[in-house]
């Protein structure tokens, strides 16, 4: 008997789902079902109430996911004034450094400006010291006395002195500029 009410059920279901097409109305569906079972209105009224708790999990899960959203909207928006607090903050601390770059810049251009005018002084030197060496060499073409060769003599040794000093001042100049060239490049702040 059971089966027989069962089967029919699922007959009237299927013939009413036929009929209707694509289209159910589940009011009709339903009171097919109750006038051949009353006792299925207990399972539809659970149904029912599970809908319910269904389409109220639903509604709580969009207002949390709205809630968290709007939370997040507020914590991106923290997140750029924090990076652009912290961004400031950096290049003031960059900017407390700037005078003794700037010092150590100005140095630099102060010490090649004083090697190229010490390079210049270096060709001068040299061109003398070829010019009197040259005198030197023609002194009996030129009929020097010997205190005329003995005077360009000294003028050479000077010459000399003052070359190996010159010499020497640009070396220094050479280290001062690399040196200072490494301690701009070691105050550099990341």
């Amino acid at each position: 008997m059971k089966k027989q009410k069962s089967f029919l059920i699922l007959f009237v279901l299927v013939s009413l789902f036929l009929s209707q097409g694509c289209k159910e109305d589940l009011g009709e569906i339903e009171n097919s079902v109750l006038s051949f079972d009353p006792s299925f209105r207990k399972v539809l009224n659970q149904r029912d109430r599970l809908q319910e708790d269904l389409s109220s999990n639903k509604t709580a899960y969009f207002k949390e996911i709205e809630s968290i959203e709007g939370q997040m909207g507020i914590l991106k928006e923290r997140k750029i004034k924090v990076k652009l607090e912290h961004k400031d903050r950096g290049e003031e601390i960059k900017r407390q450094i700037q005078p003794e770059a700037r010092r150590l810049k100005q140095e630099v251009l102060d010490k090649k400006r004083e090697y190229k005018r010490k390079k210049n002084i270096l060709d001068e030197v040299n061109r003398d010291i070829k010019d009197v060496s040259g005198l030197i060499d023609k002194k009996d073409t030129l009929v020097l006395t010997s205190e005329e060769v003995e005077s360009w003599n000294k003028r050479l040794f000077t010459l000399d002195e003052r070359k190996k000093e010159v010499e020497e001042e640009i070396v220094q100049l050479q280290r001062d500029i690399e040196i200072s060239g490494l301690k701009l490049k070691v105050l550099v702040l990341k």
